[in-house]
């Protein structure tokens, strides 16, 4: 894989556990948990010097059970169970409902475009990680490399992963262990 100067994760089911309530959705600051190996892998990675960014899908906030200041609250909670020398650079969140019509929502892929202008880096610098296949075609969408992690609730199988032709890591250590 080429040298990279970024990560951009999905957050739920990539760096922390999904909620088993409400459709998945963390709600509260106090319901971020961090998957095993994430610490650890986030350190490393910044020990490089990478930049480190999020791009998570949050219709919660269109249904209503989540404010954005209640987002801020849980992505603070984030990177405090992360600390300084793992900390996210910045969180870049999709609100919208499905028939809303914005270029934000996986698998569409503003949030990723976004990113990049704002760090001014190209898409062959970046690596985007994430879970799920509509992380995967928001990737694919934006010209960006991808791997797979599998998230905590098993939602897709290893053929699914498999047809993509996108590598996949049986975590994030391991992800980190063979790529950097």
């Amino acid at each position: 894989m080429p040298q990279y100067k970024a990560i951009i994760f999905d957050r739920d089911g990539t760096l922390n556990a999904t909620s088993r309530g409400k459709g998945g959705y963390v709600l509260k600051a106090d319901e971020m948990t961090l998957l095993p190996f994430v610490k650890e892998s986030l350190q490393k990675l910044k020990s490089q010097g990478l930049g480190l960014y999020i791009f998570t899908q949050q219709r919660c906030i269109g249904k209503g059970l989540l404010t954005e200041e209640g987002l801020k609250d849980i992505h603070n909670k984030l990177n405090q169970l992360l600390g300084e020398e793992a900390a996210i650079d910045a969180f870049y969140h999709c609100p919208h409902l499905v028939d809303e019509g914005c270029a934000c929502s996986k698998p569409k892929p503003g949030m990723l475009f976004d990113i990049l202008r704002d760090f001014d880096l190209k898409k062959e610098e970046v690596l985007v990680v994430g879970d799920s296949l509509r992380d995967f075609y928001a990737a694919e969408n934006a010209g960006m490399d991808f791997a797979f992690v599998p998230n905590d609730l098993g939602k897709h199988t290893d053929q699914e992963y498999a047809a993509t032709g996108a590598p996949y890591f049986q975590n994030l250590h391991d992800l980190v262990a063979k790529v950097f």
